[in-house]
């Protein structure tokens, strides 16, 4: 492709209320945290196109924040209620609370980490790197 293409594909009046997370599907999918609306919103990478919210009225997630895709699933990080969610990343259908409790304090950036299955976590309000085994 070479080269930077730049286009706006965040747009506030498209469902996105404060983007603070990104994630890439293999099919080219971009999934992007909107943190205002409590929704994770699928674009198509390529063309900028919004395709829809995946996730959107799930009671587990507040604030989303960092995203990751792993395995087929999208794993969040629910910054206000300190939980790491796992989302089908084909439907957006909830699988499980990945990993929560109070020493996550404020989870921001999720990152797998595939030589051992583990997931890493930042903590924003405890200034540290979590480990959650796969």
């Amino acid at each position: 492709r070479g080269g930077w293409v730049w286009w706006r594909v965040v747009n506030r009046y498209e469902g996105v209320d404060g983007p603070t997370g990104l994630a890439f599907e293999g099919d080219g999918d971009m999934f992007v945290a909107s943190f205002g609306t409590d929704e994770v919103i699928r674009y198509d990478s390529y063309t900028g196109l919004l395709k829809g919210a995946l996730v959107s009225d799930c009671p587990h997630l507040d604030s989303p924040e960092g995203l990751a895709v792993s395995d087929g699933r999208l794993l969040v990080a629910s910054f206000m209620n300190d939980r790491v969610l796992s989302y089908s990343a084909s439907d957006g259908s909830f699988l499980e609370v990945f990993g929560a409790g109070p020493y996550m304090d404020g989870p921001q950036t999720v990152m797998a980490h595939p030589p051992t299955g583990s997931v890493l976590v930042t903590s924003y309000h405890r200034d540290r790197v979590l480990v959650l085994d796969g």
